[in-house]
């Protein structure tokens, strides 16, 4: 005889078989899903405000680069000339961005216009690697939490404001790739944790090797991983094997990576801003040195401690002998730094960052590490906050001293978030079949997780909403500039845009590689006299000069500077001969032709 059951149990019985069903079907459809829902929140986010432009300079720069490397394709890198006019320069960037932007220019080849199409191409690389990003993220979640835990932290991501501003159209940034590398590799690691399989060690080694390809920082990465598994191996007695096996698999990728791509001085010139031999060499040094504290198989913690300080200390000492004290030389010196980075806001650290900055980028992350602290305690999240605090501690204090590296917030704000959200679940009389109401609280905790998230946003947005910048683009102005031809010379922030849309050259451009286009350019900006403004106008070719005013308050218009070049060009005094002014259609463009 049946069992009778009350209305409340039949309703509770239909709640959860309705819940299984959908469950199966999240389950099987979880990627389209999360890729649908990426896609959706990209449109709805980025194409109506969109303006046909990139955000930035670097997305000029990057196009410039790929529309030379297609017109001649080589992986060897290549010069560009339209830069430091006419000496060229190298960058220091690498192929792997050009390789994505290549490919995802192919749906516009139809338009018969190669730069029409690299320019799409790059305008909308950011959003799907964002797509991407998700995905990966997805990989890892579902190998420890259920689908809508994963859903969760996947809307945790794709809300993030921070994470955001990297992944929008028009923004063609290494940054994005860098964020997609190293949730890959956080997911991985995931996987490891739940299965110790070793095909999850060679993906996390080649993926943290073409993170070091795409970009030199990469290696921090490689680092903060490695010690993760290393923690493990000291204070948890877990075989160094993972360690050994990732730094092999590491070596071995970012060999390949090097032969393919070597620096444009060649395979053997030990560049310390990109991938070189030096770090090549390096990548060996750390397998061998592992390889050896894993054969001597120690047992006691003060021996593996002191094994990894000497084994640290000898690659160091290695490399030193190999390349020389050079390689620790820093690329942003004190004159670059005087000329060109001090104006950058992610070179800066957070005590030279707006109020509103401050509270729109830290405050999460903080949370994020602190909750990971806490939920220590949870054996069951033991290991995943070690993960956490193994990439967050170090990454949020280089998020401190340069805003650039606030990028990598979501290797370590997602995890602690979704654990607090489980744990609160599971202690539930709900998960226990003591009661028939699904427990508000974790509704709740979602909810607020969200709303603090954007909350701490929100200074932010309306400051920028509230900002008015001077005009320095138009149309008319481009076919004046158009028109006049031959090297401009314009703010170094603005001159690959005018490069990229004119077809003229140019001498400074916002990269440290460019060392004597930036010193020039600044030279010539605050030159007082002919001595020293002709020779550099003769060095280069100029055939025009751009300046605006109101752009940036690098240009000091305070009485004190009216002997220096940009200042009386833009205030339109004591005008040198050889200067004559074009009629510009922007009120507070100042737009010379140089006549010698």
């Amino acid at each position: 005889m049946a069992l009778s059951r009350t209305p409340a149990e039949t309703a509770d019985l239909r709640y959860r078989r309705a819940v299984k069903k959908l469950t199966r079907f999240i389950k099987d459809w979880l990627y389209l899903i999360i890729a649908a829902g990426a896609v959706a929140a990209l449109i709805g986010a980025d194409a109506s405000y969109w303006n046909y432009t990139y955000n930035d300079s670097d997305g000029y720069m990057r196009a410039l680069r790929v529309w030379h490397w297609l017109a001649a394709p080589s992986f060897w890198e290549q010069s560009l000339t339209e830069s430091n006019y006419p000496f060229g320069e190298i960058l220091h960037w690498t192929r792997p961005m050009d390789i994505l932007w290549a490919v995802n220019a192919i749906p516009f080849l139809h338009l018969g216009n190669l730069r029409d199409t690299v320019f799409l191409g790059g305008a909308f690389l950011a959003p799907w690697l964002c797509v991407l990003s998700a995905i990966a993220l997805a990989y890892g979640l579902r190998r420890q939490f259920n689908v809508y835990l994963t859903l969760f932290g996947c809307f945790i991501f794709l809300s993030d404001p921070v994470m955001q501003n990297y992944f929008f159209i028009g923004r063609p940034d290494h940054h994005a790739l860098m964020a997609l590398l190293g949730i890959y590799a956080v997911s991985l690691n995931l996987c490891w944790l739940k299965k110790r399989h070793n095909r999850y060690l060679r993906l996390l080694g080649f993926s943290l090797a073409l993170a070091t390809f795409a970009a030199i920082e990469g290696v921090i990465l490689y680092l903060l991983f490695l010690s993760f598994f290393l923690w493990l191996y000291v204070f948890k007695n877990v075989s160094p094997v993972p360690a050994v096996k990732t730094a092999k698999y590491f070596a071995v990728a970012l060999t390949c990576f090097w032969l393919l791509n070597p620096p444009y001085e060649g395979w053997l010139y030990p560049d310390n801003g990109r991938i070189s031999i030096l770090y090549t060499a390096f990548s060996w040094f750390v397998f061998v040195a592992l390889y050896g504290i894993e054969r001597s198989r120690l047992h006691t913690r003060p021996l593996k401690i002191w094994s990894l300080i000497c084994a640290a200390l000898g690659t160091a000492l290695l490399l030193l002998v190999c390349f020389g004290a050079d390689i620790c030389r820093f690329p942003l010196d004190g004159e670059i730094s005087r000329v060109w980075s001090s104006r950058i806001s992610e070179m800066r650290p957070v005590w030279r960052q707006d109020w509103d900055t401050v509270l729109a980028v830290y405050p999460f992350g903080a949370a994020s590490l602190i909750l990971s602290f806490l939920l220590l305690r949870c054996k069951s999240y033991r290991r995943m906050m070690l993960l956490n605090l193994c990439l967050g501690l170090p990454l949020f204090a280089l998020s401190l001293a340069a805003l650039r590296f606030a990028n990598y917030q979501s290797l370590y704000n997602i995890l602690p978030w979704l654990c607090l959200i489980d744990l609160t679940y599971k202690k539930s009389a709900y998960a226990r079949r003591q009661s028939l109401e699904f427990p508000a609280s974790v509704w709740a905790l979602g909810l607020g997780i969200l709303i603090f998230q954007q909350f701490v946003f929100l200074p932010f947005n309306i400051n920028a909403l509230n900002k008015k910048k001077a005009p320095v683009f138009s149309p008319a102005l481009c076919q004046n500039v158009r028109n006049a031809g031959g090297t401009l010379v314009t703010d170094n922030f603005l001159s690959p845009r005018y490069v990229w849309l004119c077809g003229v050259n140019t001498v400074g451009t916002p990269y440290h590689r460019n060392r004597a286009g930036l010193v020039d350019t600044h030279n010539l900006l605050q030159g007082t006299d002919d001595r020293t403004i002709v020779p550099l106008l003769l060095k280069h070719q100029i055939a025009q000069i751009l300046l605006f005013d109101g752009y940036d308050r690098y240009y000091d218009l305070s009485p004190t500077n009216q002997s220096k070049l940009y200042y009386r060009l833009i205030k339109r005094e004591n005008i040198p001969s050889y200067l004559e002014e074009i009629p510009s259609p922007l009120n507070n463009a100042r737009h010379y032709r140089v006549r010698i």
